[in-house]
């Protein structure tokens, strides 16, 4: 069994709506920990994220369309429309 490792998590809820949230992740397997911010327009999501993901000082994930998360880029994920 490997360490516990929080994340902090990106994740599309609807079309257009965006939420933050804090996942645990123990060998591959997420759970959920708390809510930062709830969903909103993905320019201001993104913004509650990396305030979030620099404060806690945790890895950033971004999650849409049920895909897998995987490890945000602050320059090119910036863009509006990512994953489209």
């Amino acid at each position: 069994m490997t360490r516990p490792r929080d994340i902090i998590l990106l994740r599309q809820v609807d079309r257009s709506r965006w939420c933050v949230t804090v996942r645990n992740v123990v060998d591959g397997v997420p759970a959920f920990v708390e809510r930062i911010a709830t969903a909103r327009p993905y320019r201001d999501a993104c913004r509650a994220a990396l305030a979030a993901s620099d404060a806690r000082r945790l890895l950033l994930a971004i999650q849409w369309d049920g895909a897998r998360p995987r490890a945000f880029n602050r320059i090119t994920d910036m863009v509006e429309g990512v994953g489209a």
